[in-house]
């Protein structure tokens, strides 16, 4: 049975229901939270071999580029809270966290360790 078939979609929205009345939450409550992933940095063009009949998405950085993950949040009531941008490293620069906040506004940057 498809996953958007109208039977699956109304038994969703009244479990949904049942778990908002037995838990007692509130619209104001409800967000929601995406995570997107994505690099910056100097791009150069690069090649992927792949086998023939190989169905795989690959993903190539090179040195020169950092992946960056970015988290947003809005109510139903579209209410939002301030970006949120995490580089997975320790190498920045004082320039790095002007440029972030200069071109989105108010934001949150974090830094993950390195592994």
């Amino acid at each position: 049975m498809a996953g958007n078939s109208p039977t699956l979609v109304t038994r969703f929205f009244a479990d949904y229901s049942k778990a908002k009345a037995r838990y007692n939450i509130k619209d104001i409550n409800i967000w929601n939270i995406d995570e997107t992933g994505y690099t910056i940095g100097f791009t150069y063009s690069a090649k992927v071999v792949i086998l023939r009949g190989n169905i795989s998405n690959f993903k190539t950085i090179n040195g020169l580029k950092e992946w960056v993950s970015q988290i947003n949040a809005i109510s139903i009531y579209r209410q939002t809270i301030p970006l949120f941008i995490i580089f997975k490293g320790r190498q920045y620069t004082d320039l790095l966290w002007q440029e972030a906040t200069r071109a989105i506004g108010e934001c949150s940057i974090g830094m993950t360790e390195n592994r």
